[in-house]
């Protein structure tokens, strides 16, 4: 068996990396659920305890995307001024136009939207003449504090839309009553924003049954229509949420395209009263609208979601996040201790035994199997175990990746500050902290020296390789890879210096004067 090296752990780390990253790639994209493919298939309906997930094809409703909706004034409506948001109510149609996240500089309603002119809070009976009457005509709108009430009159149907929202205006109660009308109908949700998804799930997603599923543009020919026990359903992005929870009968996506981009318009049937959340992925505004099956914690969610619990309960309790990514990581650093501990003393039985090794290597250098014979029975008379530098990584990477998944769903982080970084959940953009964490890992490669030079000129070109690596990694992964190798560099040192100093260092014996 060969001398473990770190050339040999960088290989493991990213053949694990690897690995992991195949395995969610080939899950997500030639291991879905098949569709149906037969109108028996479409129909069957599971009876076991597993969710009903049943597609039904059937003929959609026409949503006017022609040049009546064109046409259509958008610009005149009344516009609401709440603590973390602006909200636009346009009165033809009596729908929403414009709804800016404050905090987050950010307007929901999407370019595709704005093309189209198709808008949230329109509605569709599946009749052409009563849809087109109720989303091209205009409504009395009236607003007072966070309550918004838009009302038209038809010949033989009267629209009423009751919105009260929350203070800050991400969770509002909404009503939406069609007076003289006794069929199903449906609400627009409208489209998810189209933002740098990192692997994150973008398009429609919603909770049959119990279970949460998620949709791909791919998972769609050109509308599809879901019934079931739905508790919640909308359109998601990386950080953005816009739904509806409550008693949902039935579902409608409907996949559209401009030039070559496709994206995807919600319509959601529900018994008329429902909670509506417009706004950011934040744990805390999700929790208070009962929505947190909405952030997605992937494949791992085992490791994930605690993970992402103990942060934000850190965050909450500190109110910075560097506090408590660093609160983890030294978490981390004690608990693993003992492995390093041992790791430690077993390499630096390696650098005791480096002379025998040049030696055992010289003699047999033309037996490559009598050297690994010889060398692997030095390793047993010191005690040295080749595989104890592999386990203290080892054992961090399903954190490192789990924290990677954190990191690009927390939708805080987007308003995280950290001195010239005003989003931790992007890159550097001056690639300080790649370099900063470069410079920590040469710091510990230097206290714990190959006895092979040529092995640290290896250790040294991998950490060049890693700065690059991590330059385009979003920065609190970074800055807790950074802080990792402070303390491990620490650790380190109190082993070898204190705990170890006499085993390293053994006292001389003073010599006998004649």
């Amino acid at each position: 068996m060969e001398q473990i090296d770190l050339k040999r752990l960088i290989a493991i780390f990213f053949a694990v990396s690897i690995t992991i990253l195949a395995y969610q790639y080939i899950t997500e994209y030639f291991f879905k659920s098949p569709t149906a493919t037969t109108p028996q298939q479409k129909a069957k309906k599971t009876t076991t305890n597993q969710a009903t997930f049943a597609y039904q094809y059937q003929s959609g409703i026409n949503l006017f995307l022609n040049n009546q909706r064109q046409a259509q004034n958008i610009q005149n409506g009344v516009l609401l001024h709440l603590k973390d948001a602006d909200i636009k109510f346009a009165y033809n149609g009596g729908k929403i136009t414009y709804y800016y996240i404050k905090n987050f500089k950010q307007n929901l309603i999407t370019p595709q939207e704005y093309a189209l002119k198709i808008f949230p809070l329109e509605v569709y009976t599946g009749n052409p003449a009563i849809d087109e009457a109720i989303n091209f005509s205009n409504y009395n709108i009236s607003a007072t504090n966070n309550n918004v009430v838009m009302t038209l009159k038809l010949p033989n149907i009267s629209v009423v839309k009751d919105i009260s929202f929350d203070k800050e205006g991400f969770i509002s109660k909404i009503s939406v009553s069609l007076i003289g009308y006794n069929k199903p109908y449906f609400v627009m949700i409208g489209n998810n924003l189209n933002e740098e998804d990192l692997h994150t799930h973008q398009g429609p997603v919603f909770d049959i049954n119990g279970n949460v599923k998620r949709l791909d543009n791919g998972d769609i020919k050109t509308y599809k229509v879901i019934t079931g026990n739905i508790s919640f359903a909308g359109e998601e992005s990386r950080f953005f949420f816009q739904g509806i929870k409550g008693h949902i009968n039935s579902i409608q996506i409907y996949k559209e395209r401009l030039g070559k981009d496709d994206f995807t318009f919600m319509l959601v049937s529900f018994d008329g009263k429902a909670l509506m959340f417009f706004g950011p992925k934040e744990y805390d505004w999700l929790k208070k609208a009962g929505l947190t099956d909405v952030l997605d914690f992937g494949d791992f969610r085992i490791v994930v979601e605690p993970l992402f619990k103990f942060l934000y309960y850190i965050y909450i309790k500190t109110g910075n996040w560097i506090i408590s990514i660093f609160v983890l990581t030294l978490l981390i650093r004690i608990l693993f201790f003992p492995l390093n501990y041992k790791s430690t003393l077993s390499m630096s039985k390696l650098s005791e035994v480096a002379p025998k090794m040049e030696k055992i290597k010289e003699k047999y250098k033309d037996d490559p199997v009598k050297m690994q014979e010889e060398i692997m029975k030095l390793y047993k008379e010191v005690g040295f175990n080749p595989a104890s530098g592999c386990l203290p990584i080892l054992v961090q990477i399903p954190i490192f990746f789990s924290l990677y998944k954190v990191i690009v769903i927390t939708a805080d982080l987007k308003l995280a500050h950290f001195l010239w970084i005003h989003d931790l959940t992007q890159k550097d953009p001056y690639y300080i902290l790649p370099i900063l964490m470069g410079i920590t890992m040469v710091m510990s490669l230097r206290l714990t020296p190959n006895p092979d030079p040529r092995q640290n000129s290896i250790m040294y070109i991998s950490s060049l390789f890693f700065v690059f690596l991590f330059a385009s990694f979003p920065a609190a992964l970074v800055i807790y890879w950074t802080i990792n190798n402070i303390l491990s560099f620490l650790q380190t040192y109190l082993i070898r210096k204190v705990l170890l100093k006499d085993k390293l260092n053994p006292p001389t014996k003073p010599q006998k004067t004649k």
